[in-house]
């Protein structure tokens, strides 16, 4: 009880701290002092959806936040792999990134393109591909992050490695693959859960301390 006072004056003081952006692997906890308030990060029942529909009818849907409505209903599917320059100045995996630079407009023209996030979790594709001529980007989210939706600033969503293969399977089906990105969707999900992104227990420090203590909102809050 004495413990769980001393608690609940730290918190009323204001000595509260964050859980960490470890997760979500066990024993990450990054502040886990018994005279602190450690907070852990949590959804709420309001996620942002994309649709993306392929050229053979199926249907996936992701988290992002795509404020642009299609102007036709289908559009030419490429990768980017596919997409980039005939030299031999890049790498492949520069190619599969869709950094500045690598991709060959005559191929991106009019299309939607399939690129991957940097090692560091950029996406540099959402304006490279614009500006090549292309009309939308499926980006793959190898950080395993698909908790907060992010914003666009052209019609794009990032996926997840399941969804991915599901498209590569496409592509790799079809000569001419095609795909459409819907405009984002307001959807009503189980709620509360503890985002992946943030740091678990077991405490580090003692096995006999509970960490984190509480859970707080910090998924897709609207603010400005």
């Amino acid at each position: 009880m004495d413990i769980l006072f001393h608690r609940a004056l730290i918190a009323k003081d204001g000595n509260s701290i964050s859980a960490g952006n470890e997760g979500p692997s066990l024993g990450k906890v990054v502040n886990h002092a018994p005279w602190i308030l450690t907070v852990t990060a949590s959804g709420i029942n309001r996620q942002y959806r994309s649709q993306v529909m392929l050229g053979n009818g199926k249907i996936v849907s992701e988290i992002g936040i795509n404020t642009f409505s299609p102007k036709q209903k289908l559009y030419p599917l490429i990768s980017g792999a596919d997409a980039g320059f005939d030299s031999s100045g890049y790498l492949p995996r520069e190619y599969r990134m869709c950094m500045e630079g690598t991709m060959d407009p005559e191929k991106v023209k009019g299309k939607i393109v399939l690129c991957e996030t940097t090692p560091m979790g950029d996406d540099p594709a959402d304006s490279v591909i614009p500006k090549a001529g292309g009309v939308g980007t499926l980006i793959l989210d190898n950080s395993g992050r698909d908790d907060f939706a992010d914003i666009f600033m052209s019609s794009a969503t990032k996926i997840d490695n399941s969804t991915a293969k599901v498209i590569s399977s496409y592509l790799n089906s079809t000569r001419s693959p095609y795909a459409v990105i819907y405009k984002t969707k307001e959807v009503k999900v189980s709620a509360p859960f503890v985002a992946s992104f943030s740091s678990r227990g077991p405490n580090k420090g003692s096995r006999h301390l509970l960490k984190p203590d509480i859970t707080a909102p910090g998924v897709d809050i609207l603010a400005a």
